[in-house]
């Protein structure tokens, strides 16, 4: 299910319930924003609607191992809205304190439910991270910073709901209709081209692939700030993983490395590697510090550290 502009709570209610054959073992919700755009909404039960939306969810056949994750609402640039969404003195107290009320009491009601809070009180250290306007594209939506700050809480939610013992495996529900697998032509309008250009026309594309499993877990308590990069460091045949990051001082940059060993192992060298490539880029009055260095990474290859159960695919045009 994909987010609808305007949608308010109950109307995603009934988007959820259309999807609950596909029995999701983890729900991420990230609602209630269009509530708060709505002056004529109770905003003082936005809470109580998503309570609705969530136990009607949870009562669908086949989700009996389904965890909720359920988000606070970001900062908006609206007053209206900021003022819906934060201030205590709004009906309810707020969406975000009326979640975080949910949230603690559907817990003590043993319902697998963990929050992801998107903006969190003060003292909270993370008060205030996701911010606007430096982390929005418009007065609403994040861009690409805001939104890998907001991937970051949801990991970190779906981590604390592992820790509670929460995950499981989902069902096994095999074909759940007769359109799932694709075919040229049975391909949807969407009134218009897709794509521009032209081509060859080379037959059906058929990807195979093979069931690996988790192949390489790294857990950082920061944010993926495009600090990983492939590049082949041992080998012109196989892609190593390398993460820049700095020391303690904010200052030193070093490089952890991944070898890449082979049949998908990889393993980390106990030694991180440094290029001295954090030089100061100015003059002293006294002393003047001149550095030259070059890194030379050849070009990375598509590398995949996991892999889908193996499917057939066919490329055709709507």
């Amino acid at each position: 299910m994909t987010a609808t502009p305007g949608f308010v709570i109950d109307q995603v209610k009934a988007l959820g319930l259309s999807s609950s054959k596909y029995q999701p073992n983890v729900v991420l919700i990230n609602a209630g924003t269009n509530d708060c755009a709505s002056a004529t909404n109770d905003h003082a039960n936005i809470g109580t609607r998503m309570r609705s939306m969530i136990t009607a969810l949870l009562a669908q056949s086949g989700w009996d191992k389904t965890v909720i994750i359920l988000s606070t609402l970001i900062p908006n640039g609206g007053a209206d809205l900021e003022y819906c969404r934060n201030n205590a003195a709004a009906p309810g107290g707020g969406a975000n304190r009326q979640y975080r009320s949910l949230v603690t009491a559907m817990q003590g009601e043993g319902v697998k439910i963990v929050l992801a809070d998107m903006d969190p009180l003060p003292p909270n250290a993370g008060s205030g991270w996701l911010s606007y306007p430096t982390d929005f594209a418009d007065v609403t939506h994040p861009n690409d910073g805001g939104y890998k700050k907001m991937a970051y809480v949801w990991w970190k939610a779906i981590l604390d709901a592992q820790a509670k013992g929460y995950l499981q495996a989902p069902n096994t529900i095999g074909d759940i209709s007769a359109g799932c697998k694709k075919v040229a032509g049975d391909g949807k309008d969407v009134g218009g081209k897709l794509l521009k250009g032209s081509g060859n026309d080379d037959g059906i594309y058929y990807h195979n692939s093979v069931e690996s499993g988790t192949l390489l877990t790294i857990d950082k308590d920061i944010y993926d700030r495009n600090q990983f990069f492939f590049a082949r460091l041992f080998s012109k045949n196989l892609d190593d993983l390398v993460e820049w990051f700095t020391l303690a001082d904010g200052v030193t940059v070093k490089y952890g490395v991944w070898k890449n060993m082979g049949n998908g192992k990889f393993t980390k060298l106990a030694v991180d590697m440094s290029v001295a490539d954090n030089c100061v880029p100015r003059g002293e009055t006294k002393h003047v510090k001149l550095c030259t260095t070059t890194l030379t990474l050849s070009r990375p290859q598509v590398s995949t550290l996991w892999t889908s159960t193996p499917t057939a695919s066919t490329i055709s045009s709507a």
